[in-house]
């Protein structure tokens, strides 16, 4: 099933911290990826990463219970590769850098931290269950 309707204000705490640090991740993803690597790259990439972090928050934000294991899922990945490009830059003396992609991987830990908490997994699995009448109980 897919949620469209955001309804931010009536979220717990944990799910609206973690939505908004995975918003403010990708926002920083692309800060890094039009500052620093968008030359290395051809133009649809950036649309195509557009579109896959827009569609993330997207449909986490509307409470889908498989947008947000497949979240925390690829969040691992993105926090890994950001801590590998961040030893690269570190190691090289690359502070500034190192800096920023630290920034990045931080941003989507937390997001995961809340993601993953009991709360929000609770939240996730009830949102949209269904009574006995086979009528749903948007929360």
């Amino acid at each position: 099933m897919i949620n469209v309707n955001i309804k931010f204000k009536e979220y717990p705490t944990s799910v609206k911290m973690g939505i908004s640090f995975l918003v403010a991740g990708w926002i920083s993803h692309y800060f890094y990826f039009l500052k620093f690597l968008m030359s290395e790259f051809p133009v649809k990439t950036l649309y195509l990463q557009l579109g896959i972090g827009l569609s993330i928050c997207y449909f986490v934000a509307s409470i889908n219970k498989w947008a947000r294991s497949l979240c925390i899922f690829f969040n691992f990945a993105i926090i890994a590769l950001y801590l590998l490009i961040f030893y690269m830059y570190f190691t090289d003396n690359k502070y500034d850098l190192a800096f920023i992609t630290a920034l990045v991987a931080i941003l989507f830990a937390i997001s995961n931290f809340y993601l993953i908490r009991k709360e929000s997994s609770q939240y996730f699995k009830t949102y949209n269950e269904t009574d006995e009448d086979g009528e749903s109980s948007d929360n």
